[in-house]
């Protein structure tokens, strides 16, 4: 864990602010993740039914360690917003790529409920910061197929 997180310290971060912020959540800490999780969708969207709140709960369930991670944005600083949450998902990518490099499984997932404020301070975040998203991390028992991926010549130009 330690070395993943290490990565993240590799990203740019123009204006060292130090955007990365991971909270790693494990055994019976996934249900209150999931239970916070839910009630915050429910917040977000009042037409979430009975069924989608409890997919909602059970989304932390899927992995047996779950790695929170948010931007720690300083607003009204020189360096804009975009680029404070730019340097921390690029942080979040290090620590992906660091997970698979070291053998783990690991898929980086989002969910609508990390939009609500509500849901930054229970897992010890400021109001400013921005949840990018959760990495469920665990062994895998078999290679997984590669991704499919378009042709990267279309995607660049001289």
């Amino acid at each position: 864990m330690a070395l993943a997180v290490a990565a993240a310290l590799r990203a740019p971060d123009h204006g060292r602010l130090r955007p990365w912020r991971f909270l790693g959540v494990s055994g019976e800490a996934r249900r209150a993740l999931g239970a916070a999780m839910a009630a915050a969708l429910a917040r977000l969207d009042s037409q979430a039914g009975t069924e989608r709140l409890a997919r909602e709960a059970a989304k932390p369930l899927r992995a047996p360690f779950v790695l929170v991670a948010a931007a720690a944005i300083v607003p009204g600083h020189r360096i804009p917003e975009w680029e404070q949450r730019a340097s921390a998902a690029a942080g979040v990518m290090n620590v992906l790529n660091a997970f698979h490099f070291i053998g783990y499984g690991a898929v980086w997932l989002s969910s609508p409920a990390f939009a609500d404020v509500g849901l930054l301070l229970p897992l010890g975040l400021a109001e400013a910061d921005q949840l990018l998203g959760t990495l469920h991390v665990g062994t895998l028992h078999e290679a997984l197929p590669p991704a499919p991926r378009p042709e990267a010549g279309s995607f660049w130009r001289v």
